[in-house]
């Protein structure tokens, strides 16, 4: 009833969407009761928005956080029976047995593409305050970075975030152990421990054995591997990469980023990488940011920016990109079905998973006239069909 009401009395355009961000888990919990006693507030502020707001309980609670209803239903009556201590507990037991990772966006890449000017370089050093931003929130860990102190600054710099730069940005007369371990060095560690971890990370970055020598003795690709050793020694939990491989060889830029992205799958890191190149930011960018005259004028996932353009700015930057990359079955799939395709469904063969990229398909369709089925890889269900000629006609990169 309480829901029915504040539904009909302030209606879903007038209700401010709950942020759950405030609720994440970044990281494995050692203590998890401990966690749980400082951050259950915001589980608790979850609830209470969600039933003020009722449309936005049934449309989000329910559908795009199962989980947390879960956890409401199970941590109060804990709560009430066994005191704090059963209630967190459950809680906690709830969040790692079937809610992980539902709703913590971190460790993903962000893709940052505009124009020169479009004000890029002048987002990302906004975030640092390298630049003081003149509007606006910048929260990390749900602290506001825009009013930390001159302390709480350096702390954040010297700790969570690290920067990659265009122009490596090297000391030409330390060696490339003594770069890498430079941010360790002003953190304050011990020697024998900035050198174990300097050859650890570069060992990581393909560079062993080059430790002693200095960078005029590196070649670009090199060199910027050093730079990028020297922003992981720190152990940030953001990485800010300002066009990091523009500057390079093509071969040696795609060496970079398997590298980059070889590590990114160990480590897991959040990151920002600025580029100019569309196809560089389809590779690197779990999401992709297209910004224009300071303004952010669309973030998607590569194929949502693709076969969705906003507008013509969007649609411009999206030309020359090879669709087949990037576009999934469902995306250009046929709905209607014919009976040959719903034979082939029912005995379970050759069936396309919707998620499948056009481009894993084109030796499976080139030779063949015949009809796929393409099916929801979640639930099994037969969503449309795809063939030769719509493969043909996905490849071609003009709109």
């Amino acid at each position: 009833i309480a829901l029915w009401l504040s539904f009909q009395s302030e209606g879903p355009s007038k209700m401010p969407k709950v942020v759950t961000d405030e609720f994440t888990f970044t990281a494995w919990v050692n203590d998890g009761e401990d966690y749980l006693k400082k951050n259950y507030r915001w589980f608790t502020k979850i609830i209470a928005g969600y039933i003020k707001n009722g449309y936005y309980f049934l449309e989000d609670f329910l559908i795009d956080s199962p989980w947390l209803l879960i956890a409401a239903i199970i941590f109060l009556p804990c709560l009430i029976a066994g005191g704090l201590r059963l209630g967190l507990y459950s809680l906690f037991v709830i969040y790692f047995w079937g809610g992980t990772g539902m709703w913590d966006e971190s460790m993903q890449t962000l893709a940052l593409m505009g124009l020169s000017g479009s004000g890029k370089s002048t987002l990302v050093r906004c975030i640092s305050r390298l630049i003081e931003p003149t509007a606006g929130t910048v929260k990390m860990d749900d602290v506001d970075v825009t009013k930390m102190s001159g302390r709480e600054l350096l702390d954040l710099r010297r700790n969570k975030m690290s920067m990659v730069f265009q122009h490596f940005g090297l000391f030409p007369h330390r060696t490339v152990v003594e770069n890498i371990g430079y941010g360790l060095e002003i953190r304050g560690n011990k020697k024998n421990d900035r050198i174990e971890k300097s050859m650890e990370v570069l060992k990581m970055v393909g560079l062993e054995g080059w430790h002693n020598n200095y960078p005029r003795e590196l070649s670009g690709g090199m060199q910027q591997r050093v730079g990028l050793a020297r922003a992981l020694a720190v152990d940030p939990e953001i990485l800010i990469f300002d066009e990091p491989f523009s500057a390079l060889d093509p071969l040696i830029r795609r060496e970079m980023q398997d590298e980059l992205l070889k590590i990114q799958e160990k480590l897991q890191k959040t990151m920002v990488f600025i580029t100019h190149d569309f196809l560089e930011a389809i590779k690197m960018g779990d999401h992709i940011a297209i910004m224009k005259d300071g303004e952010v004028s669309q973030v998607g996932t590569p194929e949502e920016i693709v076969a969705n353009p906003k507008d013509q700015y969007v649609k411009d930057f999206c030309e020359d990109v090879p669709k087949y990359k990037v576009l999934s079955a469902s995306k250009v799939m046929r709905e209607e079905c014919c009976d040959d395709t719903k034979k082939m469904f029912e005995n379970g063969s050759n069936n396309i998973p919707h998620n499948s990229k056009i481009e894993t398909l084109i030796d499976k369709l080139v030779d063949t006239d015949q009809k796929f089925p393409v099916v929801n890889s979640e639930t099994g269900e037969l969503v449309g069909e795809i063939d030769r000629a719509i493969v043909m006609k996905s490849m071609k990169s003009a709109s």
